[in-house]
């Protein structure tokens, strides 16, 4: 049964964040940003861009291409779905996005 929401790419940063002990003024610092924008991402009112999941890989370890395939999940689904809102759910660290068939027309 297909799950009906889809996780924030900044709670998936969250997570990470809680589980190497470190907190966002940590992760601002390294990342080299604004700690409102750090916030703001980490509490889902703002996106995250390529070079912003780059530099949280830099600093954390964890992978840029998970965290952009958790964007582009969630995007789609409530593009798709036309939700505004994120329900709010405990989040597993080990959060994979399924496997999708995609065709693309050339």
């Amino acid at each position: 049964m297909e799950k009906n929401y889809r996780v924030h790419p900044g709670t998936v940063m969250k997570s990470i964040l809680i589980s190497l002990g470190k907190n966002q003024n940590w992760l601002a610092k390294e990342m080299g940003m604004n700690k409102t924008v750090v916030s703001n991402i980490l509490n889902g009112k703002r996106n995250i861009t390529k070079t912003i999941a780059i530099s949280f890989e830099k600093a954390t370890g964890y992978p840029a291409d998970k965290l952009l395939k958790a964007k582009v999940d969630y995007d789609l689904f409530y593009n798709i779905n036309n939700k505004s809102v994120e329900k709010a759910y405990s989040f597993n660290a080990n959060y994979e996005v399924p496997n999708k068939n995609i065709l693309i027309a050339i």
